[in-house]
């Protein structure tokens, strides 16, 4: 009769969410008399390791493409004008990806595109105009396969400088295709 609870439980811990399974083993646990703290401590290890990474495990810890990028320091004696930012910034995208074999390619150009008229911290509801800018269009095309973080770690890099690069606002243009 043991093993049948303990199958049954099984069964319940795989088709359900973490929570229940979780719940049913502690349950299980106390019928059967077993010591099951170190397997319900483990679970909750996974879970919080799920919530930081996404899922099936896959880690999701994006990096800054433009650290090395030295230019993004230089301090010119005049002010670079936006096309000359966008030619700076391709060549530190160029060493970032390379385009040798790759599906994919990532430029930079000049272009114009909204950005929010009031800054970040003053909430969604008080402030929803949108203006029109000339910046930086950093462009994702070619084919993508699942899970490639191009995308993340080009949003978070933006993300880390305020959605500027060199001065001028900078927006991620996706026009890449994406394979499973």
């Amino acid at each position: 009769m043991t093993t049948i609870k303990a199958l049954a439980g099984l069964a319940l811990m795989l088709a359900c969410s973490p929570a229940m399974a979780q719940t049913a083993l502690q349950q299980l646990g106390q019928a059967a008399g077993a010591d099951v703290a170190p397997i319900v401590s483990r679970m909750e290890m996974t879970r919080a390791q799920q919530a930081v990474q996404g899922p099936l495990g896959v880690a999701r810890f994006p990096k800054d493409v433009f650290e090395a990028c030295s230019v993004l320091e230089a301090k010119p004696f005049t002010a670079w004008n936006v096309k000359q930012a966008a030619v700076l910034i391709q060549t530190c995208l160029n060493h970032s990806y390379s385009a040798d074999g790759s599906t994919y390619y990532v430029s930079a150009r000049v272009a114009r595109f909204s950005v929010p008229a009031c800054p970040a911290e003053t909430g969604a509801l008080s402030c929803q105009a949108l203006i029109e800018v000339e910046g930086i269009a950093i462009t994702v095309s070619g084919s993508l396969m699942t899970g490639n973080p191009v995308l993340g770690d080009l949003n978070y890099a933006l993300q880390k400088r305020g959605g500027k690069l060199l001065g001028f606002d900078a927006a991620l243009d996706n026009k890449a295709v994406i394979r499973l």
